[in-house]
């Protein structure tokens, strides 16, 4: 196998088509050789990587050569694109040639007589007017991700184990972080830890000690360890932060491509948004959509309202449902919390809420939202109120992908009465 300084990819991406590790090298240093080969991608957050010889090569000839290994066949029009795989470019849709880097992220290629060099990565991705390639070449910490080996890994968050065990990779892992309670065979077969982001804040040499070579963790809440331990010549990934859907699905397929996992992942992908465009079909939508609400998070100690700009937001407003605060993030300020009067309020609890009364801890001193939603009057008159507790609410917690089975509890829970 062909390698090179940096890694030349090409996207393209692909209905569900798997694709072997290939041979990968343990990244230390700027220097060290990274695999050649071309990124197939879609459009639609699949995507494969194609082992295959870029540096030197005139572009097409290096997009002809890596479709022709996987049988995947192209059709061109002069320079142009018409289809790849038989998945042609829809209205406000085209194929076209992209380089990715650091710096400048994606920027569109006109003249495809060029031969490639190993100075950046290469795409032929299926875009929206207007739009950038979906598929990252880099994590959010800029590490590339098609390279190294992961017979060893250590996940330090619940989403990471998450997606890792979901593309078929708990059989590699070592260890995970106190919060990774799914699926259950983390506990019993013993990875999981007494620490975490929350509790004890893992260390360089707490994770070094389990001889990984792969760690996963989070964007902002792990990067000066992935940091520190990647300097060390230990290959990290680090996952964007997941404000939307969109971002759960890089992150899965940021997992399959750093694991050789594609097929599991595009196929974990594409059931996520077959799921969720099935849910959407649901009659019960209608109780949602077009509908103010206030989206509650906590249990009979605290509530938190979730604002706009966050996961739990996005998932939910799928259904059309309106959200009664513009402000961003997790909203804590429970006198303005009081302000809103909306036509629903979603109380995600984070714990088993059974035999408590959901409408007395939310007009209560514990929660500190006493006589609400309504002030006048009839507390809960003209207002109604879903509950998602235990399980439903952990997901809902969890940028993974497993959050449509929480927007199902969601559309299929009762009125609290």
């Amino acid at each position: 196998m062909v390698t090179k300084t940096m890694i030349v990819a090409i996207v393209v991406a692909v209905m569900v088509v798997g694709v072997a590790a290939g041979a990968f090298f343990l990244l230390k240093d700027n220097d060290t050789t990274y695999e050649e080969g071309v990124l197939v991608d879609f459009g639609d957050h699949t995507g494969q990587w194609i082992p295959s010889e870029t540096n030197g090569v005139l572009l097409t000839d290096a997009v002809g050569n890596a479709l022709q290994k996987k049988e995947l066949p192209i059709v061109l029009s002069g320079n142009g694109v018409l289809s790849v795989n038989g998945r042609e470019a829809g209205i406000g849709e085209s194929w076209g040639y992209w380089t990715y880097s650091a710096k400048s992220n994606w920027t569109k290629i006109t003249d495809t007589n060029i031969k490639l060099s190993n100075k950046s990565y290469l795409a032929l991705a299926l875009t929206k007017e207007g739009k950038e390639p979906l598929l990252p070449c880099l994590d959010a910490l800029g590490n590339r991700l098609f390279s190294g080996t992961s017979n060893s890994i250590v996940s330090l968050s619940a989403v990471a184990s998450e997606i890792l065990c979901k593309v078929g990779k708990i059989d590699s892992l070592v260890a995970v972080d106190y919060y990774s309670n799914y699926p259950a065979e983390l506990k019993t077969k013993g990875l999981v830890k007494e620490w975490g982001f929350y509790a004890t804040p893992p260390t360089a040499e707490i994770v070094g000690s389990y001889n990984p070579d792969f760690v996963v963790g989070e964007e902002g809440n792990h990067d000066g360890l992935l940091k520190t331990l990647n300097g060390s010549g230990i290959r990290c990934l680090s996952l964007y932060q997941a404000n939307t859907l969109e971002a759960v699905y890089k992150n899965i397929w940021m997992i399959g491509a750093a694991t050789g996992q594609f097929k599991e992942a595009n196929e974990t992908i594409l059931k996520m948004q077959q799921d969720l465009k099935d849910l959407l079909d649901n009659t019960n939508v209608a109780n949602f959509k077009d509908k103010t609400a206030v989206i509650l998070m906590g249990n009979e100690w605290y509530v938190a309202a979730i604002g706009h700009g966050t996961f739990i937001d996005d998932v939910i407003s799928r259904t059309g449902v309106k959200n009664e605060f513009p402000n961003s993030g997790w909203i804590m300020d429970k006198e303005y919390i009081t302000t809103g009067h909306p036509d629903i309020v979603i109380f995600i609890a984070d714990e088993d809420m059974s035999g408590k009364s959901i409408k007395d801890i939310l007009s209560t001193e514990k929660s500190h939202l006493p006589n609400w939603p309504n002030a006048d009057g009839d507390t809960w008159a003209g207002v109604t109120l879903y509950c998602v507790d235990g399980e439903s609410g952990d997901m809902f917690l969890r940028a993974g992908p497993r959050i449509m089975q929480a927007l199902s509890a969601l559309l299929n829970a009762s009125p609290v009465t």
